[in-house]
């Protein structure tokens, strides 16, 4: 699916820093305010750290995409 060119080279930076291997580059990606089953940013930071010298490759796939407001909101299927 496509998205909008702002959202791709987001999308595309984060896949970056993933398969880079560089845990801060991934964490701005993040808003201070993250928030996902209860867990905040620094639970994310704590995932990427133990996981991220495990990932070989990272893509990601969108398969809608709807614009709603100016807050990106991110759903897992």
């Amino acid at each position: 699916m496509k998205v909008p060119g702002d959202i791709q080279e987001f999308l595309d930076s984060w896949r970056s820093a993933v398969v880079s291997h560089d845990v801060a580059k991934v964490l701005t990606h993040f808003s201070d305010k993250f928030l996902h089953s209860g867990g905040k940013k620094n639970g994310a930071e704590e995932f990427w750290r133990r996981a991220i010298t495990r990932i070989t490759s990272f893509e990601i796939t969108i398969t809608e995409f709807v614009a709603v407001g100016d807050r990106p909101t991110l759903q897992d299927s």
